[in-house]
């Protein structure tokens, strides 16, 4: 037979018969602690369940006697559902608990989202007149605005001032490749004073 044990506010077991008897006499429980058997929803004192342990001389030992709980259900009036004891789950801390990110998780952010000069630069040499590169790297305003001015140009051929126009963006991703590497810096640096992955 295995027992529920409400002690100091708390639910104990189910534990079995021989170990609840064993705490009765090594002063673990008190008798006035509260019992309940599996499968039954009444609590009553452990004396009631156990009268010769309780009565045992070694109970008789000076002890400072606990308080009897006040006359209440205790937090499992029902401790079970269809006679299924309840089930104890255990759950590792969290980096969310333990006041935020690890660093693991922060470490791994970063190089999620860190990136890389030799994409930079082939994006600027291949794409560079369409702002690819200034995309990403982060840049959405100068991509957008080397994006709309290279498709204006295309547009504009119709009455020749496009083949005046069309020259601007790739001479702005020529002046790219020499301050990529800077931007490349900045945008990693900035990532990683934002997570804070080397504080």
């Amino acid at each position: 037979m295995n027992y529920y044990i409400y002690k100091n506010d708390q639910n104990l077991g189910p534990m079995p018969e021989s170990d609840v008897a064993q705490g009765l006499r090594n002063g673990r429980f008190l008798t006035n602690d509260l019992g309940c058997r599996v499968g039954e929803s009444e609590w009553k004192d452990l004396s009631f369940f156990f009268p010769l342990e309780t009565s045992a001389p070694v109970n008789s030992l000076p002890r400072l006697e606990q308080p009897t709980p006040p006359v209440r259900n205790p937090v499992h009036s029902q401790p079970w559902q269809n006679s299924q004891p309840p089930m104890v789950v255990y759950e590792p801390p969290s980096a969310h608990s333990m006041g935020g990110m690890s660093d693991v998780g922060k470490l791994m952010l970063f190089e999620s989202g860190k990136k890389s000069t030799t994409t930079a630069v082939l994006l600027c040499i291949f794409l560079g007149a369409l702002g690819v590169h200034r995309f990403y790297l982060g840049h959405s305003g100068s991509g957008a605005a080397m994006l709309i001015m290279w498709f204006c140009s295309i547009l504009l051929m119709f009455v020749f001032i496009g083949f005046l126009t069309i020259w601007i963006t790739p001479i702005w991703a020529f002046v790219d490749l020499f301050l990529i590497s800077g931007m490349v810096k900045q945008h990693n640096d900035q990532l990683a004073m934002r997570l804070g992955v080397f504080n």
